[in-house]
């Protein structure tokens, strides 16, 4: 695993690394921003660990930490990410997740490495610059962050807001290249089945735009509970409402992409911010709301056994 950040001496049970990408507009870089803020604070205190950045706060973390300080004190959005040019050389953002085995004091200390890494949609949707997204490569699960107005059904709604929907063919393209760079992955190489074996979670970001056509009850509202544990039957509830909402916006091609060619994926409806900001000045409203953001990545810890399931629980 290539980190460019010290591994602490301590380390005990390995690591994963996670690479996300998503198009431009995708919300991306506030998702990462606001997933950098429930990992050092919510899901420590929700999973009763310890989660810190060994070596510091470097690399992207550094620049997670200034854009939510940005977001907190001026209510402004971060920059988008900007292609590499087919090079990745952005380090990640490392978190050391430690946690006592047993109690008193026979209880040994356990740790280990979650690497995220920033991925520009460009820098994937062309092939001869995917090529060189290496981290993608040796990547454990992925994260594919998909902006819902870029939908064909959705697109008239962001231009009734003001928002620029971007290239419709950008989203399939990033996943096409996507799907390319894994099968050069010796941790995701393809299967007997011909579809790529490594999860990859599915984001459907800016979810609060569309809360108003959802019911009460749906699982698209619903607020996460602060349980120790991933609820996988809820997750597959919300995965398939998800799946529905996708043919109402159009996007059944994106959902066909994603059956083909992948072994293990899963839809996540969030909200980076909690409502929707102000589009043309780029800037929020009023203090963040996250919800569900942690999903994604727990689908992931939970199937890397960093964090525990329902005891019912089965992957799909």
């Amino acid at each position: 695993m290539h980190c460019h950040s010290p591994l602490p001496a301590e380390l005990t049970d390995g690591g994963i690394t996670i690479g996300v990408v998503g198009a431009r507009n995708s919300g991306k870089t506030v998702l990462l921003t606001m997933l950098d803020q429930q990992l050092m604070f919510k899901m420590a205190e929700r999973f009763q660990v310890s989660i810190d950045h060994p070596g510091g706060t470097v690399g992207l973390a550094d620049k997670l930490s200034s854009f939510r300080g940005n977001m907190e004190s001026r209510l402004e959005l971060p920059p988008q990410t900007q292609s590499s040019g087919g090079l990745h050389r952005q380090p990640p953002s490392v978190y050391r997740w430690k946690w006592l085995d047993g109690s008193g004091r026979s209880a040994k200390s356990r740790s280990r490495i979650i690497s995220i890494y920033d991925t520009a949609g460009e820098d994937v949707a062309n092939l001869s610059a995917a090529m060189g997204q290496h981290h993608l490569k040796s990547a454990n699960a992925i994260m594919f962050v998909v902006d819902p107005f870029s939908f064909p059904e959705n697109r008239y709604r962001a231009r009734e807001k003001g928002i620029d929907p971007g290239n419709e063919q950008l989203t399939s393209d990033v996943l096409d290249g996507l799907s390319t760079v894994l099968s050069q992955s010796a941790t995701a190489a393809r299967g007997s089945n011909g579809k790529v074996d490594i999860p990859v979670a599915v984001v459907i970001s800016k979810i609060d735009a569309f809360w108003d056509d959802f019911e009460a009850q749906s699982p698209l509202r619903r607020i996460a509970p602060p349980t120790p544990y991933f609820d996988e039957e809820e997750s597959i509830t919300a995965h398939h409402h998800l799946e529905a909402m996708m043919r109402e916006w159009g996007a059944t091609s994106i959902l066909n992409k994603l059956q083909a060619e992948f072994s293990q994926y899963r839809l996540f409806g969030v909200s980076a911010l909690g409502e929707e900001p102000d589009y043309s000045a780029g800037s929020l409203k009023s203090n963040v709301r996250p919800s569900r953001i942690a999903d994604p990545l727990l689908w992931i810890l939970n199937r890397e056994n960093f964090v525990p399931g329902t005891p019912t629980q089965r992957h799909g």
